[in-house]
Order: structure tokens, then C-alpha cells, then sequence
């Protein structure tokens, strides 16, 4: 929790100082969280991303679908609706297309 804390106040420190986080910024928060399947807090994280202007990558989409998949118990119905909502090259993404199916096959 005191990560989570800390990391949240560098993007904060980072705003202040004129300083625009980037995908990468946002997804470095999210990794820890998405390996624990906290995608409560991997939502949060990306919907700051989204507020930010930031543009989601595959590589963020696949950290929250990970997310999804990696909660318990898992939570397809969220990672299918987090999939129509990402924009059409994403959705043809490769990794993206396999973190959906591993959503999908752990919540089966």
C-alpha cells in the first residue's frame, strides 16, 4: 500500500512540476496491481490515464485484461467489456486478442 501511495504521488509531484506522465508512467503503477489481479486499481489507474489525456496502449490494454484475469475469482464479464471499449487497432492487437482468450479461459 505505501508503494501504491508513493507512486500515485510521483505522478501528482510530476503534474506540479509540468511534468506529463505517459503511458509508460501510468502502466509502471498498474503492473504491480495487475500482477496481484487488483483490477479495481488497475481501473482507477487507466481511468486517470484516460482523464490525463494519455492514450491507452496494447501494452496497457493488456495489463488490465491481465488484471481481470488474474482476480478471484476471475472476471471475464469485466475484461469482455473493457474490450469493446478500446479503440479498432487495439482490438486486432495480438497480445491483446491473447490476454482476452486467457481472461476468458480462466473464468470458464
Amino acid at each position: 500500500a505505501g508503494n501504491n501511495a508513493a507512486a500515485h504521488q510521483l505522478l501528482e509531484d510530476m503534474r506540479l512540476t509540468s511534468i506529463k506522465p505517459d503511458v509508460v508512467s501510468f502502466s509502471g503503477i498498474a503492473a504491480e496491481h495487475e500482477r496481484r489481479g487488483d483490477w479495481g486499481t488497475v481501473e482507477a489507474t487507466f481511468a486517470d490515464m484516460v482523464a490525463s489525456r494519455v492514450g491507452l496502449d496494447s501494452r496497457a490494454a493488456v495489463s488490465l485484461l491481465s488484471a481481470y484475469a488474474k482476480a478471484q475469482p476471475p472476471r471475464p464479464d469485466l475484461a469482455k467489456r473493457a474490450f469493446h471499449n478500446l479503440s479498432p487497432a487495439l482490438k486486432r492487437d495480438s497480445d491483446v486478442l491473447k490476454a482476452l482468450r486467457r481472461c476468458a479461459a480462466d473464468g470458464s
